[in-house]
């Protein structure tokens, strides 16, 4: 996560693209530490392949094909909005009424 924040500031993009660089990167440091050179492709490659299909499945496929039949909800309007009326608002303007009150006939 960290290397695809950096590839994404590094190329100031934020796009598809970002994930199978960040893998490539990684996959370098893997390889490196792995020791030679056919790892250091190969690690590269395997990583930057497995970011890009995460990337392809866990968002294009998800917005383009949804087989969840609860998802057909994300348009509604969020839970908390829409009571425009506040009824501690109204509470508090009924105790501060009677204090008033109470207060003048003091």
């Amino acid at each position: 996560m960290a290397t695809n924040t950096l590839v994404a500031q590094a190329r100031h993009k934020d796009d598809v693209w970002n994930a199978p660089y960040a893998g490539f990167v990684t996959g370098l440091a893997a390889g490196a530490r792995a020791g030679s050179p056919q790892k250091i492709v190969f690690f590269s490659v395997a990583f930057s392949g497995l970011a890009l299909w995460g990337k392809f499945f866990s968002t294009e496929l998800k917005e383009n094909f949804s087989f969840n039949r609860y998802e057909k909800k994300h348009n509604a309007p969020p839970v908390f909005v829409g009571n425009e009326r506040d009824p501690y608002k109204e509470r508090w303007a009924k105790i501060q009424a009677r204090e008033e009150a109470a207060a003048d006939e003091e």
